[in-house]
């Protein structure tokens, strides 16, 4: 127990006491222990504004379905206690579970609430180790030094969530976390099978593989080893045959070797090799001996990210294709700390990349490179042939830490999205940049769906976005230079703009010395209102004053006001100190003008001459 408050000890024992006098004598003291287990993890902040009546209320209520199992079904309840109908009330939605315990349950059940945009205000979750009877009655819940007796541990969950009034969508909550508790439980008890499939095929490879090149079944081998030594969460396994039909190939999935999640998918229907893009056709004949890359749905299992896919291609004594041993799952987080040039297969890729730049080994653009490469998204290095790799990895040693704005993009092998990568400058990114990259990305791939990102900021000076862009056309022509060329403008800032009016209006020599002595001259509000072009204009009338010409003005019409109106401004610019409204209004009042309002903006030049 970790009630350590004085208060929270007295309302726990509260609660105990009324287990004493509800319950029979002989049942009292092993609820006593399920209430205490339950409410073991509970914080004081948590039992703040709580009542020891609807405490019991809660735990009895899930005890009354902890009691008895005849078998181990999932117990899935979602309900809105009401007293009049259970004895106790909350003003949240209760979501009552009590599940064989496996790993990635709880992770799993708050992807669930997260994906449904519902939030849990508290969520209780706790291992019981059991002994059961034949018949599910529970006959004891057992501390650490007696659990060697245990025949069941099962995890009850108290979960308070936002309220839901409505029934239909509390049963839709209870279908999706008794169908994510499924899938847990497939992806679990498949586990032990998928790792022996796996090492059964390390083993078999070497014998496949022998017309094909030895140090790629070097490599592939030692990937596989490195996949199975806990890199990588296994949750799907099938076995595919390849086979010439007329004309084509077709991909024929074998049903009865399917493991983990892939036995909740049984279409048997085989999948012709001409219906894919060009280049998944290719990879998939090609004597490459694995096929690494994304599904296109997200793991609801784990983790919420993309699952992925490991293929092993089978060979025929020629070398030629005839199947493929598919595993899904999620790398383990060793993937994304080891140092790239650590991991078999993405070292010796990366090895093969530096080699073919031409680059000095140990010179500053060598090791530049080598650090761009090692800082890459892992499942860009993965995925993306060497050749794409060279070219990003050298197209951002180009930049050379300027100030740039540089895109690059890579097609997903069998079209189901476009991988973006966009650099720019730390100072130039922000929110408001990222946002409109992601609508100019989604406008011009046509996806109707979110643009994915995820932000890197270099030790230099660049600011790296990835961004995923699902699609339906993957055979679309792009031009990166098109896109490029909006990115750039959506990176402009004011700034930038104003740099390029002051050059085309006074000439580079004289725009220069006035963009130095004007940067971060104008404050937010000047900005926000004013045009650069239209700075441009106040800024000659700014360097016309002197000490002898302290005073300058401008009359003018604003360009959004009506051709028949009456309006007009006037721009006052007064060296060294404001000019006060009150000094001016009579001046303008005797020119039969009536002042609306005034908006003024003190302007601080880096160069005070």
């Amino acid at each position: 127990m970790i009630f350590k408050d004085a208060a929270t000890s007295v309302l726990l024992e509260n609660v105990n006491q009324l287990v004493e006098n509800k319950f029979p004598e002989h049942t009292a003291p092993l609820v006593k222990t399920f209430v205490s287990k339950l409410y073991s993890g509970m914080t004081h902040d948590d039992l703040n504004h709580r009542n020891d009546s609807d405490l019991y209320g809660a735990a009895v209520s899930l005890w009354g379905s902890f009691e008895a199992r005849p078998d181990q079904t999932p117990y899935v309840r979602v309900y809105n206690p009401e007293l009049s109908r259970h004895g106790w009330q909350s003003p949240h939605t209760i979501v009552e579970l009590i599940i064989k315990d496996v790993p990635f349950l709880v992770d799993s059940i708050r992807m669930a609430l997260t994906r449904l945009g519902i939030t849990s205000h508290l969520m209780l979750h706790q291992p019981m180790h059991l002994v059961r009877d034949e018949q599910g009655k529970l006959q004891q819940i057992l501390a650490g030094d007696e659990q060697k007796k245990q025949n069941r541990v099962e995890t009850a969950f108290l979960i308070e969530i936002d309220r839901q009034p409505d029934p239909d969508a509390r049963e839709r909550l209870r279908d999706e976390l008794l169908s994510v508790v499924e899938e847990v439980a497939l992806a679990v008890g498949d586990w032990q099978p998928m790792v022996t499939r796996l090492s059964d095929i390390i083993k078999e490879l070497p014998k496949q593989a022998k017309a094909l090149n030895p140090d790629s079944l070097k490599e592939t081998l030692a990937f596989l080893s490195w996949v199975a030594d806990h890199n990588f969460t296994l949750i799907g396994y099938r076995r595919y045959h390849i086979s010439a039909i007329e004309g084509d190939y077709e991909l024929v999935p074998d049903l009865d070797s399917s493991l983990g999640l892939l036995r909740r998918i049984q279409q048997g229907d085989g999948l012709k090799l001409s219906s894919l893009t060009t280049t998944a056709r290719e990879a998939a004949l090609s004597k490459d001996m694995l096929v690494l890359t994304k599904s296109n749905h997200k793991s609801r299992v784990h983790r919420p990210a993309y699952i992925d896919y490991i293929g092993v291609k089978r060979f025929d004594e020629k070398g030629n294709v005839i199947g493929e041993d598919r595993f899904i799952g999620l790398y383990a987080s060793s993937i994304y700390n080891t140092s790239a040039m650590q991991i078999p297969l993405i070292g010796a890729k990366l090895k093969r990349i530096i080699d073919a730049s031409g680059l000095d080994r140990g010179s500053h653009a060598y090791k530049a490179l080598l650090n761009i490469l090692e800082t890459y998204p892992r499942d860009e290095l993965i995925q993306a042939t060497e050749k794409e790799l060279l070219e990003i990895g050298l197209g951002v040693l180009g930049m050379q830490e300027r100030d740039m704005t540089r895109l690059f993009v890579r097609r997903d092998l069998f079209g189901r999205y476009f991988s973006c990568m966009v650099y720019v400058t730390k100072e130039r990114y922000n929110t408001a940049l990222r946002e409109k990259t992601q609508r100019i990305l989604q406008r011009y791939f046509g996806s109707e769906e979110e643009v994915e990102f995820t932000t890197y900021f270099s030790e230099g000076v660049l600011a790296r976005t990835h961004y995923l862009i699902r699609v339906q056309n993957n055979s679309m022509d792009i031009d990166v230079n098109e896109i490029q060329a909006n990115l750039i403008e959506a990176a402009r800032s004011w700034d930038d703009k104003l740099e390029q009016s002051l050059s085309a209006s006074f000439g580079e020599a004289e725009g220069n010395r006035l963009k130095n002595k004007y940067h971060n001259a104008f404050p937010r509000a000047y900005t926000e209102e004013v045009m650069p072009g239209s700075a441009v204009a106040d800024i000659e009338k700014l360097e016309a004053l002197s000490d002898n010409n302290p005073l300058g003005m401008l009359f003018y019409r604003a360009q959004e006001e009506e051709r028949d109106s009456n309006r007009v401004r006037l721009k006052l610019y007064h060296r060294a100190e404001p000019i006060h409204l009150s000094d001016v209004l009579p001046m303008l009042e005797n020119m039969g003008l009536r002042v609306i309002g005034e908006t003024p903006h003190e302007i601080e030049c880096t160069d005070e001459t």
